[in-house]
């Protein structure tokens, strides 16, 4: 077996498709990170949502989905597994 790596940049969790445990669907793959800067800890994860055609042009519907920190299960080599409620 391996070493289990414990470190990784924001490009390696960009690289990483997540998947939803609940319901096993793709969610995408990771384009931003939210830090808490007091606390210096990563708070969440920002996936591009999937949105119609006809909301691309309205200006209060929210482009990226916002996955809490403490919903992500495990950080694996090719994928990131959460546990998000549809």
């Amino acid at each position: 077996m391996g070493q289990i790596q414990s470190v990784c940049s924001l490009d390696d969790l960009r690289r990483l498709e997540v998947i939803n445990l609940c319901d096993g669907r793709c969610l995408g793959r990771v384009c931003d990170l939210e830090f808490d800067l007091c606390m210096g800890c990563i708070t969440a994860i920002l996936l591009p949502k999937r949105i119609s055609f006809f909301e691309w042009f309205q200006k209060d519907v929210k482009k990226v989905c916002r996955i809490p920190w403490c919903q992500i299960e495990r950080i694996g080599d090719d994928t990131i597994l959460v546990r998000v409620e549809p």
